[in-house]
């Protein structure tokens, strides 16, 4: 699903002296051309009031006429209470709209509460509620897009920014009070509300790092990585030293490059997290162990089983030394490469799921 964005202001000409909008009709007309990019852009809508005197009503319009929302995509809160109005081109959408009532029967109750959950906000004009509602959104460190050029509410919003401090950038803030409107600004707005969006994503996931850092995970990771590495080595020496069994070698033969594709896969895990802002979660280890031992496994068995398939058949002596003594020299080949399938389990996935198995060029030849 994709970003939830609150949509919050009011363009109304009843209410000019408070807003003191400059231009309410201009107004109106970037909240349209913005619900559009925005559902372009693959983003969801919160709303509020289908009145026409909020901005909402414009938003919907042009994320409507987009015609890209899905199901859902337009997230209607409101109290019980409080019957809402079609909103333009309902008809014919309905699968488009999901309905939030609020138990409280204040309006501000369900929008505050909203706040928390959403991925940005979109600011136009407003009075008080929406000074509050976009003070509260940067208190919460929430991506916003404050129209300062329209005045209003917004306006006071896009004042208290500050590089420093909020997500926006310098570009991104002069963007916002531009006195000049046309749709290519409303594509740079949704994509500098969307690069906020990524930097919060981006200092979610170093906190992340860090945390996993200070919390002792790495280390125990990589200390299973290189158990599970020392276990696999160890086959190399049984298998070179001549200590086991025909019946034996081939278990080790087959069994090393599991164990390496762990190891691999495991230790590249700990590497991403270490260099780089990698999402974390308890499953991931597991998850990625599996996935490695897969790897590791497919290619070792393609190739022990294209190596042994060379030697010749036979029960006489000479041709068991030779079997015995082949197996033996494989074993750190099968290991080798288990660890790189598992360290770069990625491309290997993608190599497999890329294979024709089944050719079907001679039969669809003979359909011609």
């Amino acid at each position: 699903m994709g970003p939830l964005i609150a949509i919050v202001g009011c363009a109304a000409d009843a209410r000019k002296d408070e807003l003191k909008l400059a231009n309410p009709e201009a107004a109106r007309k970037a909240a349209e051309e913005i619900g559009r990019e925005l559902a372009k852009a693959g983003c969801r809508i919160l709303v509020y009031n289908s009145s026409p005197l909020f901005i909402e009503f414009d938003v919907v319009r042009g994320f409507l006429a987009a015609k890209t929302g899905g199901a859902g995509a337009i997230q209607v809160r409101y109290p019980l209470n409080y019957p809402q109005e079609p909103f333009p081109d309902q008809a014919g959408n309905e699968e488009v709209f999901d309905w939030h009532p609020d138990r409280s029967a204040d309006w501000e109750v369900a929008f505050y509460r909203s706040l928390e959950e959403i991925d940005g906000m979109l600011v136009i004009g407003g009075g008080s509620s929406t000074l509050i509602g976009g003070l509260v959104s940067l208190g919460y460190r929430k991506p916003i897009l404050a129209l300062a050029a329209f005045g209003g509410a917004a306006a006071k919003v896009w004042d208290s920014l500050s590089v420093e401090r909020d997500l926006p950038t310098r570009e991104d803030i002069s963007l916002m009070a531009r006195p000049k409107w046309s749709p290519e600004s409303a594509r740079e707005c949704v994509r500098a509300l969307l690069g906020q969006r990524e930097r919060v994503e981006r200092e979610r996931q170093v906190q992340q790092l860090v945390e996993l850092r200070k919390s002792g995970a790495l280390k125990k990771q990589a200390w299973v990585a290189m158990g599970l590495f020392f276990v696999a080595l160890a086959a190399v020496p049984i298998a070179w030293g001549g200590l086991v069994n025909y019946l034996l070698l081939l278990f080790l033969l087959f069994f090393s490059p599991m164990l390496g594709g762990v190891s691999g896969a495991t230790i590249r895990m700990i590497f991403d997290w270490r260099e780089g802002p990698t999402p974390h979660t308890p499953q991931s280890a597991w998850t990625t162990a599996a996935l490695g031992l897969i790897a590791g496994g497919v290619s070792g068995l393609l190739f022990i089983s294209a190596q042994l398939s060379a030697l010749p058949s036979g029960t006489d002596e000479v041709v068991a030394r030779l079997q015995v003594a082949q197996a033996s020299r494989l074993v750190p080949f099968a290991l080798s490469i288990g660890f790189i399938a598992g360290f770069t389990l990625d491309a290997v996935f993608r190599k497999l799921t890329g294979l024709d198995v089944v050719r079907t060029e001679a039969i669809e030849g003979k359909k011609i």
